[in-house]
């Protein structure tokens, strides 16, 4: 520190009328800066002060420098670990010794201007909330010259008059920790350091989390005069983890571990309220999520050559096996489908619940590619309705997020900070509405997404951008889509035409014929139709045998009311059975199950039904193949299925022509189409899983990135036998 000279040193006067203060420095290794150190504690102006030095088995002269401040100062007092230990165990030690009221912690290579204690020490005295002080601090370089920084101004701030949310908030949000060092009450030390602190033994942060454990213990205190100096020696800083943590610890990610471990402190202090505790979570998760300070230490040291070059199951087990992390820790329940085995995994993400139904054949077809499947399903609409209860070999977890806007940080964050070891990539069902594509943009990773709407929005400058992403690939539920998009021509399909395995049958089983429209009912459906068709059906029922029309689904919205309305004015109203409300999906599918027919309700007679025979799927057709119910469906849309059923075409009487044929089939005609339904539909998912299988295993897209921008920053440091080594990498890849 600049302006400082040396003078002779005279014999310290101890005055006891004074608090004493015990100052505890831990030193490895500081020969460089220890004297100069040592120097600033002689001459503070605080009359009471009792120095322990705790030397943690230094190699260097840091010994002989201690022992001759010892000499001459009968306040200091020197001891020598017999082999180095964690970092924190040092402190600890210091801190089971200390018996005075007031201690501070000082580094073995910062400066401290005289007044420091006594200026902290009067802080204190004047509050008695607070539980520590500190003063305003400035970075100097090696020749203790001070300098200023990004953020400089904050590096202690000021918290007085914060309130306990306040506070952690500020602790959570800074780009560096350093009242670390600090005076204080004596009992706060050992509580954080002794008690609290004992549940993170070896983390990497102990100065962050010191931090957190300070701003819960109490209120604390700033001298607003820069009277600390933090020395910055821009060492190696995955050394600087090792020698803190101890030899034997294996990094993986430390930042993110140590983001865990703000959490945890958080979730389990006993010192807030519960109403703080969850404000202080809901504000943590986006920092973490969107701040560039947590990216940045995100993205450093973490194991990236580990996790892209662990090609071995096991390794990547006992890599996995390191972080103090499981996904259901962040999210508010978990229904486990199946035993999950120690296969590759992917993450299935649900945003969309008017999509849920694509799920279980989705992670149908992620299984057969050898993937276990972590569901993560945006509210409790999807995790309630039960659907995979009615597929219960799926091979999945589902994890329910437990808020929109906070499960939505939780996810970015978990993603950013874990680099999805876990999991291969990321699979979305449905980018909208728009929020959606928001949110995929900013989650890191290879992603395939089912575009649901794919002509609607390839037409949005934010699909279109999301898309040129190398990382970003599409999912069509149908091939039919690939045509009108000859950009994603190589894209592959995953249709939800998935056999549905477990349900029951709800109704009469007797020899009414039942036609069923399933879904709800909207416009995109030609009600109006089907009800002049009822009209002529009812005029002929002498002649048919007896039929019903039963419509399951939620008929709420205005055009449903409309539709229902008419409908019980009509004499022929009893002739329609309409379920009441939302079902869940086992009695959904146990409905539908009774059905002898299914009715899509799609045509070509006016424009807003054309996008189901260009790229947009029908849940009617879906459902068909699921249970094997025969369809009475438009002749083109059975020829783009390629599936079997009674069809009609544009003509006025095409579907009152069609609906009469399908009063007429004999029961072994109907077992017949059933049949070829279900020939229909594992050829169609047989053939989905071989073009799926090689579309998901050839895109090695981040690994080729990443290889590609290792070698060149080996070139250009010219490193050439690195250059190469990851040069070899790559051809491994494209070949």
């Amino acid at each position: 520190m600049s302006g400082i000279k040396k003078h002779d040193i005279g014999v310290k006067v101890i005055d006891t009328n004074f608090p004493e203060v015990t100052i505890g420095i831990p030193v490895l290794n500081e020969e460089k800066y220890l004297e100069q150190t040592l120097y600033d504690v002689e001459q503070q102006d605080y009359p009471n002060i009792k120095v322990i030095i705790r030397d943690n088995a230094s190699t260097d002269a840091t010994k002989d420098i201690c022992e001759k401040f010892v000499l001459r100062n009968d306040n200091f007092f020197y001891f020598c670990n017999e082999r180095q230990l964690p970092a924190i165990d040092g402190v600890r030690k210091i801190i089971e010794d200390v018996k005075s009221d007031y201690f501070a912690l000082l580094s073995g290579n910062n400066r401290v201007k005289s007044p420091y204690i006594r200026k902290c020490i009067d802080r204190l005295l004047a509050n008695e909330r607070a539980v520590l002080a500190y003063s305003k601090m400035e970075y100097i370089d090696k020749d203790g010259t001070p300098f200023n920084v990004y953020c400089s101004e904050d590096l202690n701030p000021d918290m007085k008059n914060l309130r306990v949310g306040e506070r952690i908030d500020t602790v959570i949000n800074q780009c560096g920790w350093y009242f670390y060092y600090c005076v204080g009450k004596t009992g706060f030390f050992r509580n954080v350091y002794l008690s609290s602190y004992r549940d993170f033994p070896q983390s990497h942060g102990l100065d962050v989390l010191v931090n957190l454990f300070s701003v819960l213990e109490g209120e604390v205190e700033r001298v607003d005069e820069t009277l600390y100096y933090y020395r910055r020696k821009y060492s190696d800083a995955n050394e600087q983890f090792k020698r803190a943590l101890g030899e034997d610890h294996q990094l993986s990610f430390p930042n993110a571990e140590l983001s865990l471990n703000l959490i945890s402190i958080i979730k389990n202090s006993s010192r807030i309220s519960e109403k703080t505790r969850q404000q202080a979570l809901a504000k943590a998760f986006p920092v973490f999520a969107h701040s560039a300070i947590w990216q940045n230490r995100f993205n450093l040291y973490s194991d990236r050559d580990c996790v892209y070059e662990e090609q071995d199951v096991k390794k990547r087990e006992n890599l996995l096996a390191k972080l103090p992390f499981k996904p259901s820790d962040l999210f508010l329940k978990e229904r486990r489908i199946s035993c999950l085995s120690s296969r590759p995994r992917v993450a299935v993400l649900e945003f969309n619940h008017r999509h849920d139904e694509v799920i279980p054949a989705m992670v149908f077809h992620l299984n057969n590619m050898g993937y276990d499947v972590d569901v993560f399903l945006k509210d409790e609409v999807t995790y309630n309705n039960r659907i995979f209860d009615c597929f219960p070999s799926l091979c999945c977890n589902i994890h329910l997020m437990e808020d929109a806007d906070g499960s939505y940080d939780k996810l970015i964050y978990w993603f950013k900070a874990f680099k999805l070891i876990e999991y291969e990539f990321i699979v979305i069902n449905s980018l909208e509405p728009e929020f959606i594509v928001d949110l995929a943009l900013k989650l890191p990773g290879r992603h395939f997404s089912v575009l649901h709407n794919p002509s609607t929005m390839m037409r949005f400058g934010k699909w279109q951008e999301y898309y040129d992403s190398v990382f970003h690939k599409p999912l069509f539920l149908h091939s039919m889509v690939t045509s009108k998009l000859p950009q994603f021509h190589n894209a592959a399909c995953l249709p939800p035409f998935l056999p549905v395995e477990k349900y029951k049958k709800i109704g009469v089983d007797d020899d009414t014929i039942r036609f069923v429209i399933q879904g709800n009912i909207e416009p995109r459906r030609n009600y109006p139709l089907l009800l002049k068709v009822i009209d002529k059906l009812y005029l002929l029922r002498a002649e048919l045998p007896p039929f019903e029309f039963h419509i399951i689904g939620n008929c709420t919205g205005a055009f449903g009311v409309e539709v229902r309305r008419i409908i019980n004015k009509q004499p022929w109203k009893e002739l329609v059975v309409f379920s009441e409300g939302e079902l869940a999906y086992p009695d959904f599918y146990g409905r539908i199950a009774i059905a002898d027919y299914l009715l899509p309700l799609l045509d070509k007679s006016e424009s807003r039904f054309h996008p189901y025979f260009e790229d947009k799927l029908t849940s009617s057709v879906s459902v068909a193949l699921m249970l094997n119910v025969p369809l009475v469906i438009h002749e083109e849309l059975a020829d783009i299925y390629g599936i079997s059923g009674v069809v009609y075409n544009d003509d006025k009487y095409g579907l009152l022509r069609a609906l009469l044929y399908a009063l007429k089939i004999p029961e072994e005609k109907r077992e017949k189409i059933r049949n070829e339904l279900s020939g229909n539909r594992d050829k169609i998912l047989e053939h989905a899983g071989t073009i799926a299988r090689k579309y998901f295993d050839i895109n090695n897209d981040e690994r080729i990135c990443y290889y590609q921008q290792e070698v060149v920053k080996r070139l250009k440091t010219g490193d050439l036998e690195g250059a190469k080594k990851f040069g070899e990498k790559l051809s491994e890849l494209f070949s």
